[in-house]
């Protein structure tokens, strides 16, 4: 009988948001301080146009206003798909993380208790998505079934026979974001790393370690768990540190179990200044918790031209704050009500595609803007969130499939597993032989779905089954056949992933994980000087402003706009710090 004591955490993402706030208070007094600092200053006929917006920090065209919606100089581009299915995989992977990110923040909601229903709920949905791809790419069986699921890539072909080509595009976004701070650094800096902590003599499999070293980019470092744990609590801490700049000092609080074969981690660190500088100073004004309950803190101000809407029909109204290079930027959305209760109401009727209307929507209005000045930190346990969202196996000794990652101890079916410990990064890779393979050639395996009202008939290579299908998950969308028409008529270079999860007789090592544990670290803060505001905004005596006044719970997500991918969501609540007096 295995034996699978132990501890799994899947400690994931740390988000640090550098930004910059500031601003007077009531809309005429914002309006004549603005024009007073900059009617003092000399003119700049270079910096500025049309007497309302300097061009260098706010262009007409904003991203989202492109005729692509797709960045033109990513690797994967030539490199692996055409343009038109490059694009398809992006838009696939995009959709799924949002939808997740819509599926996580309620389900995190519904799994907290009445009395902290007033606590902000504050995750990164790039690093969460990280972690659980490494999960994808360690797992087989219903692990494997369950975690596509949640991630939006169920679909109307059989995906563990491509999964590589999700793996390869989303590991190639990845190191996108990793290279455009390098080549500018005028960019928001956003560092996305993976780290594989594996117990002394543990096996790793070769076409495991080949995707999370080729595509991944990890570092695969061995410690003692067994015999010291202490010095694998200190590598760990010293990796968490060393990805997050310092940002988070440790993740684990004490020595990790010492039955824990392997730990995998991701880490996020996010670095962003405002493509458009806030006034310096703040103000201790009041923030509705409720109509009729109160706290204070220290609001930041703004003013200028920003991508804004109001969307009568669904009570809110968005405004956009673009980063350095206009890749990036953070979406705020505040109810016109007032309370939890409201800005709940709002979530509820979120979906991509609604969040891609809303933006799309927007349009360059002169905005005064009130914000709070926020320190945000959060650790989510996130064991009964992911359960509720229908990845069960992988916390049960009994059903846990992670047989791609490891055959575990000895080669063979008696092994003594525990469950893996995952959570962060490392020290030095561990080198990797370049074990790749070419595809066979032929049609791929298809997972037909036939459609009746809720219900889906799904063949599989085993047989038939019916099952129930909520409705989000009804309106996921699919792999397209032409495209796995397509994938099987390429010879594309691959490590042999795939062939490993279908082919017959993989062991199960006995690995499973007891909780996912996402913690997060976020500034928002002002950094305004008299030289940054020069280049700052000119206002309009007799403009049209519209007012974003931040003084309730609200929601915000940054997002890389040309992928379309959420790397910070946000639902605000109560703002930290706050103050129960003026």
């Amino acid at each position: 009988m295995m034996n699978l004591l132990g501890l799994t955490y899947l400690a994931i993402g740390l988000a640090v948001c550098h930004a910059q706030f500031v601003f007077p208070d009531q809309y005429e007094a914002m309006k004549l301080e603005a024009e007073r600092r900059l009617s003092t200053r000399p003119t700049y006929p270079q910096s500025f146009s049309g007497g309302s917006q300097s061009l260098s920090l706010a262009p007409s065209s904003f991203p989202w206003r492109q005729e692509s919606t797709r960045p033109s100089h990513l690797s994967i581009a030539n490199a692996l798909l055409p343009p038109g299915w490059q694009d398809y995989v992006i838009n696939l992977i995009s959709t799924g993380v949002t939808q997740f990110t819509l599926d996580m923040d309620r389900a995190v909601d519904n799994a907290s208790s009445s009395s902290s229903s007033r606590e902000n709920v504050l995750f990164s949905p790039v690093s969460l998505t990280a972690t659980l791809a490494m999960v994808l790419l360690a797992s087989g069986g219903k692990t494997f079934e369950e975690v596509t699921r949640i991630l939006g890539l169920q679909s109307g072909v059989d995906i563990s026979n491509h999964s590589e080509v999700v793996h390869r595009i989303f590991g190639l976004l990845i190191q996108e974001f990793n290279e455009d701070y390098r080549a500018d650094k005028n960019m928001p800096q956003c560092e996305v790393a993976f780290g594989i902590f594996v117990q002394d003599g543990y096996p790793i499999r070769k076409e495991f370690r080949a995707v999370s070293d080729k595509i991944y980019k990890s570092d695969v470092t061995s410690v003692d768990f067994s015999n010291h744990n202490d010095k694998a609590q200190s590598i760990i801490n010293n990796w968490v540190d060393d990805k997050t700049m310092g940002k988070i000092k440790k993740l684990l609080n004490e020595p990790p179990n010492p039955l824990s074969a392997v730990i995998i981690a991701s880490a996020l660190y996010f670095n962003g200044e405002w493509n458009q500088h806030f006034y310096e100073g703040t103000k201790r004004k009041a923030f509705y918790i409720e109509p009729n309950e109160i706290i204070y803190v220290d609001f930041m101000y703004n003013g200028g031209t920003f991508p804004f809407y109001e969307d009568q029909n669904l009570g809110l109204k968005i405004i956009g704050l673009p980063y350095k290079g206009l890749k990036v930027s953070m979406y705020a959305i505040l109810p016109t009500a007032s309370g939890a209760a409201a800005l709940k109401e709002i979530k509820r009727h979120l979906t991509p595609d609604v969040i891609d209307r809303l933006i799309n929507n927007m349009q360059n209005n002169s905005c005064l803007i009130s914000y709070p000045k926020m320190e945000l930190s959060s650790t989510l346990q996130l064991r009964s969130a992911l359960k509720s969202l229908g990845l069960l196996s992988l916390f049960d000794p009994r059903t846990a499939d992670l047989s791609i990652l490891s055959p575990g101890r000895g080669h063979g079916d008696n092994v003594d597993g525990g469950p893996a410990f995952i959570t962060w990064r490392s020290l030095d890779p561990d080198s990797t032989d370049d074990y790749r393979r070419q595809s066979k050639s032929g049609r791929p395996n298809f997972l037909y779905k036939y459609n009746t009202r809720n219900y889906t008939v799904e063949q599989w290579n085993n047989g038939y089954k019916l099952r129930y299908t909520p409705r989000v998950k009804r309106q996921s969308r699919s792999v397209e056949r032409e495209f796995a028409d397509f994938l099987g008529s390429q010879r594309l270079a691959l490590f042999g992933l795939d062939e490993l999860r279908n082919s017959a007789g993989v062991t199960n090592p006995g690995l499973f994980a007891d909780d996912v544990v996402h913690k997060v670290e976020m500034t928002v803060n002002e950094r305004g000087t008299e030289a940054a505001a020069v280049t700052g905004v000119l206002l309009n005596r007799s403009g049209d402003y519209r007012r974003f006044i931040a003084n309730r719970p609200f929601l915000f997500f940054i997002r890389h706009d040309l992928s379309k991918l959420i790397w910070f969501w946000g639902s605000i609540n109560r703002p930290t710090p706050f103050y129960h007096d003026p």
